[in-house]
């Protein structure tokens, strides 16, 4: 059996147009040399059909979502991304169809635990060594606060790691839990590793902007 990995990762506004070039392919990568760039065209987006400003759609989805008489602090987190994936072993044998069906479902399941009017992306990526899902989200909460540390507190974490993999075993899909008792585990902890790559390259692009 493999592993489910979801790894949670939060953002400030300064950091959404480099998610953007990044999930969108706009630029190439300077520091991911698993990109395969004649694989890139393979890649797709479960909730947009065609490319989207990041940071507008975010902008929006806060004035949909968010009640409040300030304005939002420039160091407020304001999108999360959610990486959503399982070990090259998962995925080595399956078929398109079945992939696409596997994002597909995951997509399903964080649409709706956190809502689909939230989502800002869910581009799926099968132009690197294993195939993921980044799943931009804003953390406006329920009683429409903009708080990631309400919506993804410890708890909610910890849930995750357990209510994920279960609705995809309950799809067809063998997969546990990614983080054992101790929270170890070696394919999350590489996943943790590409998600600071992520953030040295999204520091990169902002420069370059």
């Amino acid at each position: 059996m493999s592993f489910a990995v979801v790894h949670v990762q939060k953002f400030k506004s300064s950091a959404v147009k480099g998610i953007q070039v990044h999930n969108q392919r706009e630029k190439e990568s300077k520091t991911n040399s698993d990109i395969d760039k004649d694989k890139s065209r393979l890649n797709y987006d479960l909730h947009n059909q065609q490319p989207v400003n990041y940071t507008r759609r975010v902008k929006e989805i806060i004035s949909e979502n968010v009640i409040t008489h300030k304005a939002i602090r420039k160091d407020a987190v304001v999108m999360c991304n959610v990486l959503v994936t399982s070990d090259h072993d998962f995925f080595k044998n399956m078929s398109a169809a079945d992939t696409k069906k596997f994002f597909e479902k995951s997509y399903e399941f964080f649409k709706d635990r956190y809502g689909e009017q939230k989502i800002v992306a869910a581009p799926v990526h099968l132009d690197e060594k294993t195939p993921h899902m980044h799943i931009s989200v804003v953390p406006a909460t329920e009683d429409h606060r903009l708080s990631a540390k309400t919506m993804f507190d410890r708890n909610e974490l910890r849930s995750l790691q357990d209510d994920y993999p279960k609705f995809m075993q309950e799809q067809g899909f063998d997969v546990q839990r990614g983080i054992d008792a101790e929270g170890k585990n070696k394919h999350v902890e590489m996943q943790k590793f590409k998600s600071q790559n992520l953030q040295s390259e999204i520091k990169g692009f902002e420069m370059e902007i």
